[in-house]
């Protein structure tokens, strides 16, 4: 399970630093993905494998819904490969999409791990509502 929260930067070729604790967890070839909240998001290779198997496997080409959108999860999907240091390269396309230009910052959230743009990641809990999520979860 992936939890903490980790800031660092973009080394000067675009490389970024996955965490220890992450690292141990993700493998040597996590596939990094564009997210639905404007974040990154990196999976353990075989559990976004299992996932894109079982939710597209028969996906009815004429459901143009699920289509656009495998398509999007598809297209906006890369491996990426971890050096002896702990660095992965940024991919430019998917750094542009998660408007990430230099600071960053990684937190765990169960079964993956979340990479934000430190200013994205800052207006997003700055416009948090713990009150209104706590009142709309019911524990039945």
């Amino acid at each position: 399970m992936f939890f903490g929260q980790y800031s660092h930067q973009l080394d000067d070729k675009g490389r970024f630093r996955i965490p220890t604790k992450f690292r141990e967890q993700l493998g040597d070839k996590p596939m990094l993905l564009l997210g639905f909240d404007g974040c990154l998001e990196l999976y353990k290779a075989e559990d976004y494998y299992k996932v894109i198997e079982n939710r597209f496997a028969s996906v009815d080409i004429l459901d143009r819904k699920l289509a656009k959108l495998k398509r999007y999860i598809l297209s906006n999907s890369q491996e990426v490969e971890i050096d002896k240091q702990g660095r992965a390269p940024m991919i430019t396309v998917l750094k542009e999409k998660a408007n990430i230009k230099k600071d960053i910052v990684s937190i765990g959230v169960g079964d993956h791990v979340e990479i934000w743009a430190k200013e994205v990641l800052e207006k997003e809990e700055d416009e948090l509502d713990l009150d209104e999520l706590l009142s709309s979860y019911s524990k039945d």
